[in-house]
């Protein structure tokens, strides 16, 4: 009896469908990219692109824009442009123009997102340096770029794992916002008619809001900071002479470039506070492979030269970043992180603004650098 009960209980599932809520993709409207901007009269502007996937339609992708009050406001009305049913779940970028990012803070607009468990937190946060009208018009024009979603993709990956941006998603976006130690950064690229490019990291204050930004040549010291060098070694250049100096070049002297590759690196912080001021001493032990020397530099004999120019140029080039973010009152790095871990009873006196405690410590750069190798050819 009981195994005559238990077949036609598994029989019947035979007839149970599995499709009651499947949707097709023709009716699908997957949206990839998020963007927010501020029209000419400070209204919120929010953006959408999502592929088309119906062989009838001309284009491959839909974009639309909305004014809205809030990014849940525009729902309602992206909605009623839409040819299917909207959704969110597959979203891999969400762009976040620099004119609204320096008036409002983006995480009170993205906050939205947070709260619905259906949204994804591993989307890319990109500050776009222009209109994203604009941008979604200079993408229309590339025809032999694949859709926006997976070109705006694959250029910040393609960013992060060649050291010219960081790696920000939703979710460690919301843990910089929140965290009083550290002040958030993300990935910041422009356009025009022919190209989407990273052009380096953008950097906000304790107050949410774009501040400044890191070129492609200071975005790897950053990097290296918190630590988070990517597999492609990032690469340095600064003018060699054959004395053993660097700079601009002078008289009897044929200045050529040297160039280094760091391989490989380990950093220590100490924290202590001085009459009040916090004090951190960074020491980063790097090895380094030699890319590219000056032809009049004989390297056996210079050796040492290099070794000492080379661990100069980084410890003024680290000495000029924090310099940067002092002045800006930011702090991308997390040093906030190091002072409530080995300096808690002091940190707990200035967490509430730490941003401008940070702008009057002092940070001192021990460098030590060695040279693994000179190429595969002397």
């Amino acid at each position: 009896m009981r195994k005559t009960f238990l077949f036609l209980i598994c029989s019947s599932f035979l007839f149970v469908s599995g499709c009651g809520d499947r949707m097709d993709l023709e009716n699908a409207a997957f949206v990839l990219v998020l963007g927010l901007d501020l029209d000419e009269e400070g209204r919120l502007l929010v953006h959408t692109s999502n592929p088309v996937f119906s062989q009838e339609a001309e284009k491959r992708q839909d974009l639309k824009k909305t004014a809205a009050s809030s990014l849940h406001n525009s729902r309602v009305q992206l909605n009623a442009q839409s040819k299917g049913f909207p959704a969110v779940g597959k979203l891999q970028v969400i762009l976040i123009s620099k004119k609204l990012a320096e008036q409002i803070d983006p995480f009170l607009l993205l906050e939205y997102l947070y709260r619905v468990a259906k949204n994804p937190t591993n989307a890319r946060v990109v500050i776009v340096d222009g209109s994203i009208d604009g941008l979604f018009n200079a993408q229309e024009q590339m025809k032999d770029k694949p859709r926006i979603g997976v070109h705006l993709k694959d250029i910040v990956d393609t960013g992060f794992e060649g050291n010219e941006t960081v790696d920000v998603r939703l979710q460690k976006y919301h843990y910089q916002v929140f965290e009083k130690g550290i002040t958030p950064s993300s990935t910041e690229l422009s356009y025009n008619n022919d190209e989407i490019k990273i052009t380096g990291t953008s950097l906000f204050n304790s107050e949410g809001l774009y501040t400044s930004s890191l070129d492609l040549e200071e975005t790897p010291l950053l990097l290296i900071l918190i630590k988070e060098i990517e597999t492609k070694s990032p690469q340095f250049t600064f003018p060699f002479s054959s004395n053993g100096s660097d700079g601009e070049g002078g008289e009897g002297h044929n200045f050529q470039s040297l160039t280094f590759a760091i391989q490989k690196m380990k950093k220590k912080v100490r924290v202590s506070v001085q009459n009040g001021q916090f004090v951190f001493k960074e020491s980063i032990k790097v090895d380094i492979d030699l890319t590219e020397i000056p032809t009049d530099v004989d390297f056996e004999k210079e050796k040492k030269e290099i070794k000492k120019a080379i661990e100069e140029h980084l410890k003024q080039k680290f000495s000029n970043l924090i310099k940067k973010f002092q002045e800006n009152e930011i702090d991308p790095v997390g040093y906030g992180l190091y002072a409530r871990s080995f300096q808690y009873k002091e940190w707990k006196n200035v967490q509430d603004d730490w941003p401008k405690a940070f702008s009057e410590a002092k940070i001192d750069f021990n460098i030590d650098v060695t040279i693994r190798n000179q190429g595969v050819m002397k």
